[in-house]
């Protein structure tokens, strides 16, 4: 398989799961069935401090923890909050890319719905077209305001849990960038 298309799937693969784990608290069964290790492995810190992180959610299993850090952050994941989206101008990218939110209880603006769009475009991504929107919607939105819900995961979350999906989401948006070639800040 082309190796553009195996990371393209990966990508994907990697907002859908991190949509997942926004949108709800994780069940013990699925905690269970974590792998031991993360899906990609870089060479970014925070790759490593996550990793750790996900062993020790692995070998703890502290759902009670990873439970009360979804209800006290669960405010957060909706990305409004962080005054860098227009809900309006993302509801209008929605419909341009016939996207329907998966997550219908959860706002547009909810970190999950956008993961998930983006997820989708990875999927598609496959033109100039497809591309462009990649970029609209890295720029316009993962980037400014994603970054800013794992910092403020890093620095409030109690549960390792959470902890690790902070340290994740910024190496997998450092990742994203450096591929890409992206100009935008991730500090």
């Amino acid at each position: 398989m082309d190796q553009t298309i195996q990371l393209k799937q990966i990508l994907s693969l990697m907002s859908f799961i991190f949509a997942k784990n926004f949108a709800n608290a994780i069940s013990l069964e699925d905690l269970e069935k974590l792998p031991p290790s993360w899906m990609l492995k870089t060479k970014n810190q925070e790759n490593e401090k996550g990793l750790n992180l996900w062993q020790k959610t692995i070998k703890e299993k502290n759902i009670q923890s990873i439970n009360d850090d979804f209800e006290n952050l669960k405010d957060c994941f909706d990305l409004a909050k962080f005054n860098q989206i227009d809900a309006k101008k993302l509801e209008d990218l929605y419909l341009q890319l016939s996207f329907v939110k998966p997550f219908k209880d959860l706002q547009s603006t909810h970190v999950s719905n956008l993961l998930a769009l983006l997820g989708a475009i990875f999927k598609k991504d496959d033109n100039e077209q497809t591309h462009a929107f990649l970029g609209l919607c890295l720029s316009q939105y993962c980037l400014p305001s994603v970054i800013l819900l794992a910092k403020k995961l890093q620095n409030e979350a109690k549960s390792d849990f959470y902890k690790a999906m902070a340290e994740f989401v910024i190496d997998y948006f450092k990742y994203i960038k450096e591929i890409l070639g992206l100009r935008a800040e991730i500090e």
